[in-house]
């Protein structure tokens, strides 16, 4: 039996029960395997954060949304090396042209944002390379994130990866489809002893201490008087145990974490109030606790908070930033992507080789790019037929030649940007 036929259907006789991972009763959302996979690496219920802190955590999802938005619309070529100075690129491979358009009925930038998203919240991802169907010679077939189990040796090298397919199917031996490791494209981040950890398990104390804030901003908005405080009661009372239990118990009640006066101020009955302290937004500091959660989710992804406006910056250092995004920020993020396309796509002896067109993303205005390619070329660069392809427009007779101003020459001016240019402020 093939690979395709293994994968998409048909008994894996490969399947030990006794090697199953799976809580009981089984929850999808799962740990990834280890070199002694009898147990799972994290609860159910870690798992199941992901996407719990994805729906819920907006810090969370414009960061993971930043990243992958931005990294999967950068486009993949592959070109081949001609010579040390020289390349060409190559449009009619399988894999260029599964590149260009990964997955029938969905387009290429999210596909590539499925994939970079689920690096960032599950710290590992995958793609079947499966035949192509209509004419296509190869298609990619993305594989959600919380479905891959990675086994790994006692060296931490991924020996099989599977994925979970028990939700169409109940019989115990066919709930794991393994991918024979040719037919499967993946990658995953670094963790001590799996192959991967989620940044989400990091963030966990984080996010919840987030959630419990906006919990508790909400109570106050429901149940308060819109004045929360506390109230202190005077000697006299402090003095009286049994008041100071009634006291305790009442405000445990009513006014603990699930209470149903959460947030309001308390009736203390026949308790002398002695003093009402109002809190106002700035002693609350909720704002700073917004920009603090943003700003830790930021960096924990090696994001610069100025970016994803998780804090303020002038215009100055964000056009710096902006310049960085593509290089320290975004970089390693494309990097990793290109290394496992290049290792896992093509032969190891291949001249051939796939790299992401970052120059789309940092080409500054036309003004800027003209000034530097004709410092850069000693002269004019664009032809009247390139300048008006540019436009849409159709190409005219004799517009192929390069016009060559009389007072810029080989050999003239020292620098052909002085014609004029030092007159224009």
């Amino acid at each position: 039996m093939g690979w395709f036929q293994r994968v998409f259907g048909g008994e894996i006789d490969s399947y030990d029960p006794a090697q199953r991972v799976l809580p009981e009763p089984y929850n999808p959302y799962m740990g990834v395997a280890v070199a002694d996979p009898g147990t799972p690496l994290l609860p159910a219920l870690e798992m199941h954060a992901a996407e719990a802190f994805w729906a819920s955590q907006p810090n969370l999802r414009k960061v993971v949304g930043y990243i992958a938005r931005n990294v999967s619309t950068i486009p993949l070529h592959m070109y081949e090396r001609v010579s040390d100075t020289d390349r060409r690129r190559v449009h009619d491979d399988p894999v260029a042209v599964a590149l260009r358009s990964p997955q029938k009925r969905l387009s290429p930038s999210r596909f590539w944002e499925a994939i970079i998203a689920d690096g960032c919240l599950y710290d590992r991802w995958a793609f079947l390379v499966v035949p192509g169907t209509d004419g296509r010679a190869t298609d990619f077939v993305h594989v959600p994130a919380w479905r891959l189990k990675f086994k790994t040796d006692e060296l931490g090298r991924v020996t099989e990866v599977a994925y979970w397919v028990g939700d169409k199917n109940l019989d115990e031996s066919l709930q794991w489809k393994i991918i024979p490791l040719e037919a499967v494209v993946f990658d995953h981040g670094y963790a001590p002893r799996t192959a991967g950890l989620s940044p989400v398990y990091t963030l966990r104390d984080v996010l919840d201490e987030a959630s419990e804030a906006v919990k508790w901003r909400r109570q106050v908005w429901d149940n308060g008087t819109r004045a929360p405080g506390y109230l202190t009661g005077g000697d006299k009372m402090m003095k009286d145990p049994d008041k100071i239990e009634r006291l305790r118990n009442q405000l445990a009640a009513s006014h603990g974490r699930d209470g149903n006066r959460s947030g309001g101020l308390p009736y203390l009955g026949d308790l002398q109030i002695h003093e009402t302290k109002i809190f106002s937004p700035q002693e609350l500091q909720d704002i700073q606790g917004r920009q603090l959660t943003g700003v830790e989710v930021a960096t924990a992804f090696h994001i610069a908070p100025e970016l994803i406006g998780a804090r303020e910056g002038t215009y100055s250092n964000v056009q710096a930033f902006r310049q960085m995004a593509y290089r320290d920020n975004l970089g390693p993020y494309i990097k990793n992507l290109e290394d496992a396309l290049n290792a896992q796509l093509l032969p190891p002896d291949s001249d051939r080789y796939i790299e992401a067109n970052v120059d789309v993303k940092l080409r500054g205005s036309f003004e800027e790019q003209a000034k530097v390619k004709q410092a850069a070329v000693g002269g004019p660069w664009l032809t009247r037929n390139e300048a008006r392809a540019m436009e849409n427009r159709p190409p005219i007779e004799g517009g192929d030649e390069l016009i060559t101003p009389l007072n810029v020459v080989e050999g003239g001016q020292a620098n052909p940007q002085d014609s004029g240019t030092q007159n224009e402020q």
